[in-house]
């Protein structure tokens, strides 16, 4: 039988070990914490941080575009913008090549320019008061190109909160005036009074212009990952609902509701992008 003075003799001599390694364990969080906090590691970081007048800023990102079709006709069916959520899983998830250069100015300030290969997505859906449906017609594609300039939000030690971005932005089609397509389609459907038919639809666009001019308005925000590296993620509200670049006739028809419509949209200037990519900065000569 176990004698229980020597068991008691073990169980102290355990927790007088643990005691110890937890001392040494709360002294060496203690130094690492006073270590980040100490005046020569906030000068380090603060030193890190601070992007130097000249300094180039290049990103590749991919980007995910919200383009409305705008339609010009009152329409039951159809609202005055169709247009997708980003996180509709309907979407593509990323429809263009982002890539963007930028150049360190004095006091946070900086000068950009961009381009962006976009597949242009035209995307068709009701608005539920009748029927639900939806659907994408990749249409062309659009080689986009800006310039602009921004300003870094920057606070206490160089902490980087986020920059600010405003320019404009040139549109160009990879197809020509003239060119487009159509969309068809019909299926069954059942109306909120419980009646069965026969829902269509005819979806004609036309290139009205091969360009597109734009102004945008833009945030993003940036993660250091190495010293040059970041990860950053950029959104931009882009104006230029007068700017044309398509012309589209839709027409519809619900025969139980007694809707045989025919409405004139377009796509613009005008839309949404949202970026995620990478940042590499580099000092010139």
């Amino acid at each position: 039988m176990i004698n229980s003075k020597y068991l008691l003799f073990v169980l102290c001599s355990i927790l007088y070990d643990l005691s110890g390694v937890h001392a040494q364990i709360k002294t060496t969080i203690s130094e690492k914490v006073t270590n980040y906090f100490s005046t020569d590691k906030i000068q380090e970081r603060t030193n890190k941080r601070y992007i130097e007048p000249g300094t180039h800023i290049l990103t590749l990102a991919l980007s995910n575009n919200r383009y409305p079709l705008i339609i010009k006709d009152p329409s039951a069916l159809l609202d005055s913008e169709i247009i997708t959520e980003f996180s509709n899983p309907a979407r593509k998830l990323a429809d263009a090549l982002y890539i963007n250069y930028q150049y360190s100015l004095p006091k946070n300030f900086f000068v950009e320019a961009g381009f962006k290969y976009l597949k242009h997505w035209t995307y068709f859906k009701t608005n539920d008061w009748a029927i639900s449906m939806e659907t994408d017609i990749s249409s062309f594609s659009t080689l986009s190109f800006s310039l602009g300039s921004g300003y870094r939000f920057v606070g206490e030690n160089n902490l980087r909160f986020f920059d600010v971005h405003a320019g404009v932005t040139l549109g160009i089609t990879d197809n020509p005036v003239g060119n487009g397509g159509s969309f068809s389609r019909s299926f069954e459907y059942t109306d909120y009074n419980g009646n069965t038919g026969m829902f269509s639809y005819n979806l004609q666009y036309q290139i009205t212009s091969r360009y597109s001019l734009g102004f945008y308005l833009g945030l993003s925000k940036d993660i250091r990952v190495t010293k040059n590296l970041y990860l950053t993620a950029r959104y931009h509200y882009q104006f230029g609902e007068n700017s044309e670049l398509t012309g589209h006739t839709i027409s519809y028809s619900l025969p139980t509701l007694g809707l045989y419509d025919t409405v004139k949209a377009s796509n613009t200037a005008k839309g949404q992008m949202l970026a995620l990519g990478l940042r590499w900065m580099f000092l010139g000569d």
